[in-house]
């Protein structure tokens, strides 16, 4: 009975990854094949920023105690950073002028921004994780998905990269100063103290961008699995009303469900329990995304503002808007990535109306017609996210 057991696992391992082009495997090679999904980077960055998911490390309680009090510096230290900041902008030292006094105030901006998404997550942790083991087990290859898996990659990349640029600027000046005016009780000229002043302003402003950054793509990866779940929603749905050699034909050439059998019945019940799987998927995505959506255009618009208005009161206006240019186009991008993610999912969405009705239902039984009916009755609501 045992050997029977293990032998259904072993099934049921192997259907998993015939869907997902992964084979089973036992050990820890077997484990790393379950767990090599689009979404393990992001998983194992929130394991790192305290942000561990309901069912991560779920064999570790030590750990998972450990990360929990990670958890609780990293909330401590974004309220130093924003602390720091808005003392820097409201306290007159004698040596800031107007353009670094505008600089704290993006500090404390951002650092209120990331803050705002970083507690958004934790709060949401087990919808995440839901959402993550649903849309996990797919891999968009159609053209818009592999252009949305480069957007994450660049946008990745970009965080990398301005980061590096910063600390590059510092170890070029050969001081280490601080950046952006940033408060701080003790005296700059000892050198120990303003050493691991800039340390921990550097590191915390790496995590904060990690965090930020990470956070954006997750949920553009998001948006993305669900356009290709809707998609192939789409392709089941047209083949209800085929002929039996039409319906083989375009299993052969698409990406569909699995159909017990190729019944219309059949296939239209598996479509409307995916159906309604997508629509809570979508509902918790919804629910996440408009929390972080606020804070993301608050911090973008004003850090835009803020910037341009620097750069208009700069001696050499041009260096300071060559200067400023990373960051301006990071900010057009955060909006863009937004934006893009809730586009994304509203045309695939809207797409099973069209699929719905562009097969053969006309050729199925009266009471397929009216079930139909129903689901073309609820796709006639647009989703706006």
């Amino acid at each position: 009975m045992a050997k029977d057991k293990h032998k259904g696992k072993m099934e049921v391992a192997a259907d998993r990854g015939r869907q997902t082009g992964m084979t089973a495997g036992t050990g820890w090679k077997g484990w790393l094949l379950k767990e090599r999904d689009i979404f393990l980077k992001h998983r194992i960055v929130f394991i790192l920023l305290g942000l561990r998911l309901p069912g991560d490390l779920g064999g570790y309680p030590s750990l998972k105690l450990a990360l929990q009090v990670w958890h609780y510096y990293m909330t401590l230290m974004f309220s130093v950073l924003c602390i720091g900041f808005l003392f820097g902008v409201i306290i007159d030292h004698g040596e800031y002028v107007i353009t670094a006094i505008l600089y704290s105030m993006l500090g404390v901006l951002s650092c209120s921004c990331v803050f705002t998404k970083y507690l958004t997550v934790y709060h949401h942790r087990h919808d995440v994780a839901d959402l993550i083991a649903f849309l996990r087990d797919v891999k968009a290859d159609t053209t818009l998905g592999k252009f949305t898996y480069c957007l994450s990659i660049f946008y990745e990349g970009m965080a990398v990269c301005m980061r590096f640029m910063i600390l590059l600027k510092i170890a070029q000046h050969g001081k280490w100063q601080l950046v952006m005016p940033f408060w701080t009780p003790y005296s700059k000229k000892e050198p120990i103290v303003m050493v691991a002043t800039a340390v921990f302003v550097q590191c915390s402003a790496a995590i904060k961008t990690f965090t930020n950054f990470f956070i954006d793509t997750l949920f553009l990866l998001m948006a993305n699995q669900l356009c290709h779940k809707f998609l192939i929603l789409k392709s089941s749905f047209e083949l209800v009303g085929l002929s039996e050699g039409e319906k083989r034909s375009r299993l052969a050439s698409r990406r569909c469900l699995r159909f017990p059998d190729l019944a219309d019945e059949s296939i239209f019940r598996s479509c409307v329990i995916e159906h309604v799987r997508l629509i809570k998927a979508v509902e918790k995505y919804e629910t996440i995304l408009n929390r972080l959506f606020l804070p993301q255009v608050v911090n973008a618009f004003l850090t835009l503002c803020i910037v341009m208005f620097s750069c208009s009161q700069a001696e050499n206006m041009v260096k300071e808007v060559i200067q400023c240019i990373p960051l301006t186009n990071t900010a057009f991008l955060q909006l863009f990535v937004s934006c893009f993610s809730g586009e994304l999912i509203k045309s695939r969405y809207n797409d099973i109306l069209d699929a719905s009705y562009s097969n053969g239902w006309y050729d199925t039984s009266e009471r397929l017609k009216s079930s139909i009916l129903i689901t073309q009755t609820y796709a006639t609501r647009p989703k706006v996210l």
